[in-house]
C-alpha cells in the first residue's frame, strides 16, 4: 500500500497516532516505515547539538559522523520484510522520478511545438496579407 492508502486505512479504523491524534500524516507513516529501530538496529547521531547553551539540535546531514549499530535491541518486525519495504519505497521513488522526467520532456516538446505553430501562423498571416519582406521562416516575422 502507498503511504496515502495506509493513512486512509488508519484514519478509517480510528487508530490514533503517536501524539494521540485521530488523523495521520503520510510523512509520519514514512518515518515509521523507514525507521531502523523497528528491526532492532539503531542509527546514532541522526541529529546533533548545534548550541549546547540553547540546546538547539539540527538534522545531521554529514556535519558529524553517524554510527549504525545492528541488533542493539529486540526488533518487532523481521529484517527481511523491512528490507523488502525499503526496496519497494526506492522502486516507487525511481518510478516517480522517471515519470516526472517524461512529463518534463512532454511539456518541453509541447512548448516547442506551440512556439513552432505560433511562428508558422505569424508567417502564414503575413504572407496572406502580402507581407513577405523581412519574414524569417525560422524565427517568425521580423
Amino acid at each position: 500500500m502507498s503511504f496515502l492508502k495506509i493513512k486512509r486505512s488508519l484514519d478509517a479504523d480510528g487508530i490514533r497516532n503517536g501524539t494521540g491524534r485521530a488523523k495521520w500524516n503520510e510523512s509520519n507513516i514514512k518515518q515509521i516505515i523507514t525507521n531502523e529501530k523497528y528491526i532492532g538496529d539503531a542509527l546514532l547521531q541522526k541529529t546533533y547539538t548545534v548550541d549546547i547553551f540553547e540546546k538547539k539540535c539540527e538534522a545531521n546531514k554529514g556535519q558529524v559522523p553517524k554510527y549504525y549499530v545492528e541488533n542493539s535491541h529486540e526488533g518487532i518486525i523481521p529484517k527481511d520484510i523491512f528490507l523488502k519495504v525499503q526496496d519497494e519505497i526506492a522502486r516507487r521513488a525511481n518510478l516517480t522520478k522517471a515519470l516526472h522526467s517524461i512529463n518534463e520532456f512532454i511539456v518541453d516538446d509541447m512548448h516547442y511545438l506551440g512556439l513552432y505553430f505560433v511562428q508558422n501562423a505569424e508567417i502564414s498571416t503575413a504572407e496572406s496579407n502580402g507581407i513577405t519582406e523581412g519574414a524569417n521562416p525560422q524565427h517568425g516575422v521580423a
